[in-house]
């Protein structure tokens, strides 16, 4: 009889506790709740507030998305560092997102008249110009480092779009040493001297272009993308004009995708204050977003926009504030990150660097020019309107053989 009232008075202070949880609908208020068995748990997946632990704890859709550990929060100072897609999303939209990786896929094309006409159906967004220099030393798709600008008037938004690397784990191991140096910065701090040079060659063509688009287009947003090592050079390049004053900060957002680390630790929070719309979009277990190592001096400026598996416009998604947060994807194991290279290679459902891809067959040879490089030269970058540019029937595709040996040399010789 005993026993039976214990069970029953037990079962009446879960209860009755299970409801105090429930009454709270804010992470702070929740988190401030103790009970005999613990405090309180706040579910970001479905911003709802649990006894830990309970029947009743509906953070299985996180879990179901590989993003548990983020979702449960039980201390006040927690309360903001991951903010799931609600009234707090610190002005992040997962459409303009989207739009702004159709873009860099774009970038990714030798024929990005045809690709744009394509993907943008509404015939709106319109190809102004392509800015390209012979790169032969460096470790792209092409032998070209590339940008490309684009204006959508129904949008009133400029984008300049940075093509990057499918193939990022071939330049990562080829130029491990690169990564020990470093070029200085304008708004100070310190970049890898491979995203540096890159940058540079590109750099005097690209902020001439924008400021002709901008004499035009005087009131328009500005909108910075790139996947992958285009990624970086969205960021240097989006922190430079602004540092030279040629846009501004409230008309100007970075959105990059799986972007490796640009530089040092004062880079990326000198960064953060040159560049306050930024977007650094990262899918799952990406391990090209968690290279070059922090062993070797490398940061991430903010913010961080984590998708778990599932990744499009409709899918949930966490915002993490702190530095190198291991909320997100710093969070996921190394191990697994090096078999999961095609989180790098996919986001929101479109695989980047093949998405204009026209033509079938074996993945072309990384080692040849595209079509538009007999437009540049290898002594100064070049602006080719785009009535120059010609049209053609070929795009990169995504080539990824030998990615997991590749990969594990990556990762033996960092340590990741």
């Amino acid at each position: 009889m005993k026993l039976f009232l214990v069970l029953m008075l037990w079962q009446m202070s879960f209860y009755t506790t299970q409801a105090d949880c429930n009454d709270h609908n804010t992470c702070k208020s929740c988190a401030s709740e103790d009970s005999w068995i613990g405090s309180c748990r706040w579910c970001e997946d479905t911003r709802s507030c649990h006894q830990l632990e309970s029947g009743y704890d509906q953070c299985f859709v996180c879990s179901n998305n590989s993003l548990s550990t983020k979702c449960s929060i039980t201390e006040q100072s927690d309360c903001g560092t991951n903010i799931k897609d609600g009234d707090e999303t610190k002005y992040f939209d997962a459409k303009e997102a989207y739009d702004a990786l159709l873009l860099s896929a774009i970038a990714y094309s030798d024929d990005p008249t045809s690709c744009m006409g394509k993907h943008f159906r509404t015939q709106d967004l319109q190809l102004v110009e392509v800015i390209g220099m012979r790169c032969n030393d460096m470790h792209f798709d092409y032998k070209e480092c590339f940008a490309l600008l684009a204006v959508s008037k129904f949008k009133r938004t400029i984008y300049l779009a940075f093509r990057g690397t499918s193939n990022p784990e071939k330049m990562l191991r080829e130029n491990l040493t690169t990564f020990n140096s470093y070029h200085p910065t304008n708004i100070r701090g310190k970049i890898h001297s491979y995203f540096g040079t890159a940058n540079k060659r590109l750099y005097s063509c690209v902020s001439q272009g924008l400021a002709d688009v901008l004499k035009e287009y005087t009131t328009y947003k500005i909108i910075i993308v790139g996947h992958s090592v285009g990624g970086v050079l969205a960021s240097i390049t989006s922190a430079d004009l602004l540092y030279d004053g040629l846009i501004y900060k409230h008309k100007t957002t970075l959105y990059t995708f799986g972007m490796p680390r640009p530089g040092d630790k004062e880079y990326a929070k000198n960064h953060d204050f040159f560049v306050p719309h930024s977007y650094r979009v990262v899918h799952y277990q990406d391990i090209i977003s968690k290279s070059p190592p922090r062993d070797v001096g490398s940061f991430h400026h903010q913010l961080e926009i984590y998708y778990g598996k599932e990744m499009n416009v409709e899918s949930h998604y966490v915002i993490c504030e702190r530095y190198e947060d291991k909320s997100c994807v710093n969070g996921e194991s190394n191990i697994e990150s090096i078999f999961s290279m095609n989180y790098h290679k996919n986001y929101y459902e479109i695989t980047v660097g093949s998405y204009c891809q026209t033509t079938g067959g074996s993945n072309k040879d990384k080692e040849k020019q595209s079509a538009l490089f007999d437009l540049f030269n290898d002594k100064t970058c070049r602006r080719i309107k785009r009535h120059l540019i010609p049209t053609n029937k070929s795009s990169i595709q995504d080539g990824t053989a030998g990615v997991l040996t590749t990969l594990m040399i990556i990762c033996a010789a960092w340590k990741l």
